[in-house]
C-alpha cells in the first residue's frame, strides 16, 4: 500500500531448481534469495585483497625482524671489537709507560756514568797544564818538548825552581800550529804555582803564548758554551772569570745546563 511491496504479489511460480526439482516460490522470495547470493560473492571479492595485504605485511614484518636481528648481531660484534681494541690500547699504553720509565732510568744511569767518567778524567788531568804558543821544531821529541817547557817557566814566568815532570809531549791531534804541549807535573804544588804565575804575567807573554788547565771533554764543552757569556760580560765592563766549569760574573755563578742547553744561574 505504501509502494514498497505489492499487496498481492501474485501466485507462486513453478521453477526448475538446480537439482532438477520443481519449486513453487514466489517471485519476491526468489529475488531476495538471489540478492543474498550476490552479496556473499561481493564480500568474498572485497576480503581477498585485504587478506593478501595482511599476508604481505606479515612477510615484511618477518624481514624487518631478520634485519633487526642481523643489525643487533653486527652491533654486538662491533662492541666486542671495540672492547678488544680498548683492551689492546690499554696494554700498549701500559707498555709505553713502562718503556718511558725504563728510558728515564737508563738516561739517569747514563748521566751518572758520564759524571763518573768525567770525574775520573778530571782526576787524571788535575796535575796537567797545557802550554800554547811555544815554537815547535821538526821531529821534536818528548825530551825536547820538556826542555822547552822548563825554559818557558824559567824565562817567562820567573820561576827558577827545578820542577819535575812525569811526562811532557805535544798534542799531536791538534790542528793548531805550533801544537800545544801538555805537561803532567810530578807535584800538584808546582803545577799550581806555575798556573798562578802564568795568570799574573799574562800581559807580558808573547802573542799566542798561554798557559791553561787540562780539562775533561765534558768540562771543556761546558766552558766553550760559557765563553760567549764571559766575553759579553767583559765587553760591558763587568768582572768575569772562568773557574773549572763555572762562570763567575760580578760574584754571580753561572753554569751550562747540558739538558736545556742554556746558560743558567747555579742554584
Amino acid at each position: 500500500m505504501c509502494g514498497d511491496v505489492e499487496s498481492n504479489p501474485g501466485p507462486k511460480q513453478s521453477t526448475l531448481t538446480e537439482d532438477g526439482m520443481i519449486s513453487t516460490e514466489s517471485p519476491q522470495s526468489m529475488k531476495l534469495r538471489n540478492g543474498n547470493k550476490t552479496s556473499g560473492a561481493n564480500i568474498d571479492d572485497t576480503r581477498a585483497p585485504f587478506e593478501q595485504m595482511l599476508k604481505e605485511m606479515k612477510q615484511l614484518n618477518g624481514k624487518m625482524d631478520n634485519l633487526a636481528s642481523n643489525l643487533n648481531t653486527k652491533i654486538n660484534n662491533l662492541n666486542g671489537e671495540v672492547q678488544k681494541l680498548r683492551s689492546e690500547a690499554k696494554v700498549t699504553n701500559d707498555k709505553m709507560k713502562s718503556l718511558e720509565s725504563e728510558n728515564k732510568q737508563l738516561n739517569e744511569k747514563i748521566d751518572r756514568l758520564e759524571n763518573k767518567l768525567d770525574s775520573q778524567q778530571g782526576q787524571l788531568k788535575r796535575d796537567n797544564l797545557i802550554f800554547q804558543g811555544i815554537k815547535q821544531d821538526v821531529n821534536e821529541t818528548w825530551d825536547d818538548s820538556e826542555e822547552k817547557v822548563k825554559h818557558f817557566i824559567k824565562d817567562k814566568l820567573n820561576i827558577a825552581d827545578n820542577i819535575e815532570f812525569e811526562r811532557v809531549h805535544r798534542m799531536t791531534g791538534s790542528r793548531v800550529k805550533p801544537q800545544p804541549i801538555i805537561a803532567k807535573f810530578s807535584h800538584f804544588k808546582d803545577r799550581s804555582n806555575v798556573l798562578k804565575n802564568a795568570r799574573i804575567n799574562r800581559s807580558s807573554l808573547d802573542a799566542g803564548m798561554r798557559v791553561g788547565e787540562d780539562f775533561s771533554d765534558l768540562v771543556r764543552e761546558k766552558r766553550r758554551k760559557l765563553w760567549p757569556s764571559m766575553q759579553n760580560a767583559l765587553e760591558e765592563g763587568k768582572r768575569a772569570t772562568m773557574r773549572y766549569d763555572k762562570l763567575i760574573i760580578e760574584g754571580e755563578v753561572y753554569i751550562y745546563d747540558l739538558k736545556t742547553q742554556t746558560v743558567v744561574t747555579n742554584g
